[in-house]
């Protein structure tokens, strides 16, 4: 179980487990046949999906914990079964792939508050191969 300020995250059944302060849940289970997922998790130096979307909900709370000390908006929204603001889901969306583009070596680190996030990352062995991750640049 891995806990974060305002969440914990733990993998049982299958999917990766988010659980909130007032006991609000969000489950994520990796899409084995969506090419896209695919595609993006081995852009972010994985090629186990489960390992890839654990990190990717690390990332979700460790992310707007420590740049903005607060909870993440998709996860928790999904948690709480409301519909998002799709402007701000793609802004956390976004930043959650680049700090996991640069947690394996993919990308430069843009900021150095992300650090802290990569630290996290790394804590638990979830900061992807970057061979993995530019095996597809070296084959083009």
């Amino acid at each position: 179980m891995i806990r974060l300020k305002f969440c914990t995250i733990d993998v049982r059944d299958g999917a990766v487990w988010t659980t909130f302060p007032d006991s609000s849940t969000s489950a994520n289970w990796p899409p084995l046949d969506d090419a896209s997922y695919v595609r993006v998790a081995r852009e972010c130096g994985f090629t186990d999906l489960m390992r890839y979307c654990l990190a990717h909900e690390v990332c979700h709370a460790a992310v707007p914990e420590m740049l903005f000390d607060r909870p993440s908006y998709v996860v928790s929204m999904a948690a709480q079964n409301r519909k998002q603001n799709l402007a701000a889901a793609m802004a956390e969306e976004r930043l959650c792939y680049y700090v996991q583009r640069a947690a394996c070596g993919a990308l430069p680190v843009a900021d150095p508050q992300w650090d802290d996030v990569i630290a996290v990352l790394d804590r638990y062995g979830l900061c992807g191969d970057p061979t993995v991750a530019c095996e597809d640049l070296v084959a083009a």
